[in-house]
């Protein structure tokens, strides 16, 4: 994913918005905030040109503070960009994005959006512009996208069935081909 043309259809297909091109992508970034704080190693961190920021982490195994760790994730994206004497406003649109190989609500959704809104008025979106979304590849329930449908297929059971999953077999071959890619 470190490549723009594997990364952006997924996001893409993920979000359901256009995303012209990466100002940059870094695999594996790691955010700490100070000695003492808990720092955390983002397994992919994007900026658009847009200056739209997207984590995108793979989770394979269940884990019980899903939520809260989401948030923390948000919350040192926010802390890592915003210097001290620097406007709340420079603050940029972000999305955090789990991709599980299972369900972490057991309700059978192919895609859980979450962003703040008040309670007592739905329809009002507190704007702070951030987003969490988790992918669950094994959903069943929802409207999706053909793409996206293959996409998960393809992340599911590795089953290539159109272009962009054949496109990201190929560059996975090709990482497994590399000793240096591996050794990463």
């Amino acid at each position: 994913m470190r490549e723009e043309q594997n990364l952006l259809p997924l996001l893409e297909l993920i979000l359901g918005v256009r995303i012209s091109r990466f100002h940059f992508i870094e695999p594996q970034r790691t955010l700490k905030e100070g000695y003492a704080s808990h720092g955390v190693r983002l397994d992919l961190y994007a900026q658009d040109e847009e200056g739209r920021l997207y984590n995108v982490e793979i989770q394979t195994s269940p884990k019980t503070k899903l939520p809260k760790r989401m948030r923390y994730y948000q919350s040192i994206i926010d802390i890592s960009i915003l210097s001290p004497g620097i406007d709340y406003d420079r603050l940029e649109m972000s999305c955090v994005i789990f991709i599980c190989n299972y369900d972490p609500y057991d309700r059978g959704r192919y895609i859980y959006t979450f962003e703040n809104r008040c309670l007592e008025e739905p329809d009002l979106v507190f704007g702070d512009e951030t987003s969490k979304v988790i992918i669950n590849i094994n959903g069943t329930r929802g409207s999706i996208s053909e793409g996206l449908k293959e996409l998960l297929d393809y992340l599911s059971e590795r089953k290539v069935t159109g272009p962009y999953t054949q496109q990201l077999d190929q560059a996975i071959a090709r990482v497994k081909a590399s000793e240096e890619r591996r050794h990463e």
